[in-house]
C-alpha cells in the first residue's frame, strides 16, 4: 500500500512538472538599438503580421568590418558594427536593422532584382560581388513604405512610381508659365550669368548655343536666381518663385564628350537627386537622402537632349527626353528654396553645349 502511494506522489510530481510552462528567455536587446527594433515590431503589427521565434534573440553592437550589420541565424544574433553605426542617421539605422532582421525572422535571403524602373526591388538587396548594381539606395518617403511592405510580404504589388510608363505630370495636361529663359544669346557678355571657373572654356561661335569645355576637377553650374535675374525678374519675384510649391526647370543640352552628371535638390540638399550617363557607385554615399540613379538603361540621343525638373504638390520627379525617370517625396518642403542644376567635370574633361534654360511656375 505504501509502495503504491509512493508511486501515485512521484507520478502527481511528474505531472505537475511536466506542465508547468517554463519560461522563454526574452530578446536581448542593446539598449541603443531597442528603437528600431519596437519600430519593427509596430510595423508588423500595422501590417497584422505575427511575429514569431524572438525568443533568445540577441541584437548587439561587435566589429564586423566589412558590413553595417550581420544575422547570424543559427545563433539567434544579429551584430552590428559599432564603429560603421555611429556614422549612420536614423533613416540609414532603421534601414539596417530592418534588413538583419529580415534575414533572422523571415529567413529572406539577399535579392538582386530590380524594380521596372530599375530602382531595387526589395530592402534584402545586396551589392556585394554586383558590380552591375548601378544604383544607390533611397529608403524615405512612399519608398520606404514600399520597401517595408515588400519586407514583410514578397509578394506586394509593384508601386506605381516604379513602373515603366508612369508619368506623374503630363506635359499636355500641364498649365505650366515660363517665367524666366536663357537662351544664350551671343550679344550678351557671359559674365553676367556664368560662373567664372579657372581653365573653362565658354564660346557662342553657334548662335543661341552655350559650348562648355570643363576641365578635370571642375563643375559648371547654372544658378536659377541668376537665370530669372538675367530674365529681368526683379528680386522680390524671384524669391517668391523660389519658394514655390509648383514649378519646373527645363535644360535642353547635347553632350559632346567626357561624362554628364546634373545635380537637382528642391530642399537645400535634404532631397538631392543625380543622374548621370556613366558614374562610379564607390564615390558615393548609399544609405541616405542623397540618391544616385544611372539611366544608361534609357537610350541617349546622340544630339540634343531635354532634362525637365518638375516640383509639386508635395512630390517631385524628373523627365529626359518628356519620359519619367524617377518620382518621390519633396522632404523638409520648408526648406524648398534652391533650385540647383550644375554639370560634373569631375572624372574626366567634358565638353557639351547649352540650348536653353528655362523656369516655369505651375
Amino acid at each position: 500500500m505504501k509502495s503504491l502511494t509512493l508511486i501515485a506522489l512521484i507520478a502527481s510530481i511528474f505531472l505537475f512538472t511536466t506542465c508547468e510552462k517554463v519560461p522563454l528567455s526574452p530578446p536581448v536587446i542593446d539598449p541603443a538599438l531597442q528603437p528600431y527594433y519596437d519600430s519593427f515590431m509596430k510595423e508588423a503589427n500595422v501590417r497584422n503580421k505575427k511575429i514569431e521565434r524572438t525568443e533568445g534573440m540577441k541584437i548587439k553592437f561587435g566589429v564586423e568590418k566589412k558590413y553595417y550589420g550581420v544575422a547570424y541565424i543559427e545563433q539567434r544574433i544579429i551584430v552590428i558594427d559599432s564603429a560603421k553605426w555611429k556614422y549612420l542617421d536614423n533613416v540609414a539605422r532603421e534601414f539596417v536593422m530592418f534588413h538583419e532582421l529580415g534575414h533572422l525572422l523571415f529567413w529572406r535571403k539577399h535579392e538582386q532584382r530590380t524594380l521596372p524602373n530599375f530602382e531595387y526591388s526589395s530592402m534584402m538587396f545586396t551589392y556585394e560581388n554586383n558590380p552591375e548594381l548601378m544604383n544607390s539606395f533611397l529608403y524615405a518617403g512612399i519608398r520606404r513604405k514600399y520597401y517595408i511592405d515588400e519586407l514583410f510580404n514578397v509578394n506586394t504589388e509593384i508601386p506605381e512610381w516604379a513602373k515603366e510608363n508612369f508619368d506623374p505630370f503630363p506635359i499636355q495636361n500641364s498649365t505650366r508659365k515660363l517665367v524666366a529663359s536663357q537662351t544664350f544669346d551671343e550679344t550678351k557678355s557671359l559674365n553676367n550669368y556664368l560662373e567664372t571657373l579657372p581653365n573653362a572654356k565658354y564660346n557662342t561661335s553657334e548662335k543661341g548655343l552655350l559650348n562648355v569645355k570643363l576641365p578635370k576637377g571642375f563643375d559648371f553650374l547654372l544658378d536659377a536666381e541668376k537665370v530669372m535675374e538675367m530674365a529681368s525678374i526683379e528680386a522680390s519675384k524671384r524669391a517668391e518663385i523660389l519658394q514655390s510649391i509648383n514649378y519646373e526647370i527645363e535644360v535642353r543640352y547635347r553632350l559632346k564628350s567626357g561624362i554628364f552628371n546634373s545635380i537637382y535638390s528642391p530642399n537645400s540638399f535634404q532631397n538631392q537627386f543625380t543622374f548621370s550617363h556613366n558614374f562610379n557607385l564607390n564615390t558615393y554615399s548609399v544609405l541616405s537622402l542623397f540618391h544616385q540613379h544611372n539611366f544608361g538603361n534609357y537610350n541617349i540621343k546622340p544630339d540634343f537632349n531635354t532634362i525637365r525638373f518638375i516640383r509639386k504638390n508635395g512630390f517631385w520627379t524628373v523627365y529626359r527626353n518628356d519620359k519619367n525617370l524617377f518620382y518621390s517625396d519633396v522632404f523638409t518642403p520648408e526648406q524648398a528654396d534652391k533650385m540647383l542644376f550644375f554639370i560634373n567635370g569631375r572624372e574626366e574633361n567634358t565638353e557639351f553645349d547649352l540650348d536653353y534654360f528655362n523656369i516655369y511656375t505651375l
